[in-house]
Order: C-alpha cells, then structure tokens, then sequence
C-alpha cells in the first residue's frame, strides 16, 4: 500500500507545479508571439495546466473546478 500526501498538500504542489510550467509555457510562446500575455491570462493557462495536473494526480473530481478557477478567483479578488 502506497502512501499518499494529503489532499490539501497535493493541491498546493498541484498549484505551485502548474504556476511554474505556466511561466515557463506563457514565456516560451512570447519568443513566438507579437505581443505579451497578460496578467489575467497566465492565470488561466495556470488553472488549466492545474486542473489538468489535479486530473493526473487522481484528486477526487470535486476537485478539477477548483484548480481550474483558484488563480483567476483569485486574480479577480486582488482586483477589487
């Protein structure tokens, strides 16, 4: 039997792993587009690459949605 992280510390590296692939993929396609991405859409290739990763990783599937709008709610919220 394998033992598995708690769900909340899954979430966080789930998170965290899919800020930094986020980074490196809004980054990688700047070398190729004519214009920069903003703010907001970072957070959405974020949540998308995390609800993806929560998907991979076998959360219960509550848990995609969640991924998936923690950043951009988050985004919005700091907005307000």
């Amino acid at each position: 039997m394998t033992k598995r992280l708690p769900v909340g510390l899954q979430s966080l590296l789930i998170q965290l792993i899919a800020l930094a692939l986020a980074v490196l993929a809004v980054r990688a396609a700047s070398a190729f587009l004519p214009f920069d991405f903003a703010l907001w859409q970072l957070a959405v290739v974020q949540g998308g690459l995390a609800a993806v990763l929560s998907l991979a990783w076998r959360q219960p599937r509550w848990w995609i949605p969640l991924h998936a709008a923690f950043l951009p709610a988050a985004l919005a919220a700091a907005r307000l």
